[in-house]
């Protein structure tokens, strides 16, 4: 069996970079102000009215990750890819991932916001990616599809049994990478306390190496899984609080359902260094409450 293109969004990997401190600035960077315009669109094509609504349902009722509440949102992979081509077109350095509800039945989804460097905290010196709102919709449906929660539909980390390979990992241990095994366990980590993490921030390069990713190996889109990280988020040496997040897994498809992709993400180049590989102190993966600078919301 091949094994997951696995990206964990998320609080263990994110205290690592908070601890070793922000990465400096680059001479091609340009601070930005975070502006809002009513009338613009988030990465995903959403307006920016309905996002707000959105995602203002979920903090003011965000529930609790349990068997029940089981979500994933599928992207197409041209979706994704015209995302990316957004980022690029606007300079932006990444993206941030909000938890939201939809506003018809208050189900549980996703709204994806651009990013732009915003300067550096003036206390820890780290990079400030302020959220960046579109001034028009992408010119694919990005929204994302939701209901696509069983294995039958292609959502295998919801299956009664690991689909995980037995065999070794032998993927690159890259800043992101969670092995199938760990992933699995994380979807599947469910608990009685509110969902405790608003929205996680990733650099661009990532987004590129999914595409990249998609396109070698015949890729149809992307799901994001909410997920639970099964050790304490570790702030302090008293602190015993499991953050949510996200795990992102490539798709394939396989008689016309999305299916999870198995397969190994390539280097993800540093930003600013395309030669340099990301490392345990590089300014990326951070979520909000951890660190909500350049955050829309709350």
């Amino acid at each position: 069996m091949k094994k997951f293109v696995l990206l964990l969004m998320g609080t263990v990997l994110i205290y690592a970079s908070c601890k070793q401190g922000g990465s400096s600035q680059t001479a091609t960077e340009t601070a930005v102000v975070n502006k809002i315009d009513s009338n613009s669109y988030t990465l995903n094509g959403i307006p920016f009215k309905k996002a707000n609504k959105m995602v203002n349902l979920f903090i003011k009722n965000p529930g609790s990750y349990t068997d029940t509440s089981q979500t994933c949102v599928w992207f197409t992979a041209a979706a994704l890819d015209s995302m990316y081509q957004t980022l690029l077109r606007t300079k932006a350095d990444g993206i941030r991932f909000y938890f939201a509800r939809t506003i018809e039945d208050h189900k549980y989804t996703v709204v994806a916001v651009s990013t732009k460097f915003a300067g550096l905290d003036s206390v820890t010196k780290r990079k400030i990616h302020a959220d960046f709102f579109e001034v028009d919709t992408i010119n694919v449906d990005a929204k994302g599809k939701l209901g696509l929660i069983t294995p039958a539909q292609g959502a295998l980390l919801y299956a009664k049994t690991s689909p995980c390979p037995t065999t070794p990992d032998t993927c690159p241990k890259l800043f992101h990478y969670i092995t199938c095994n760990e992933g699995y366990k994380m979807v599947n980590y469910y608990g009685s306390d509110p969902i405790n993490v608003s929205s996680s921030w990733y650099q661009i390069t990532l987004i590129e190496a999914l595409v990249k990713s998609l396109k070698t190996n015949h890729g149809d889109g992307l799901r994001i899984y909410y997920a639970r990280h099964l050790r304490p988020h570790g702030v302090t040496p008293t602190d015993t609080i499991h953050r949510h997040g996200f795990a992102l897994i490539t798709t394939a498809n396989t008689n016309k359902t999305h299916v999870d992709y198995y397969g190994c993400l390539d280097s993800i180049p540093e930003p600013g260094h395309p030669h340099r590989y990301l490392t345990g102190g590089a300014d990326n993966g951070e979520e909000c409450p951890t660190n909500c600078n350049g955050v829309t919301w709350p």
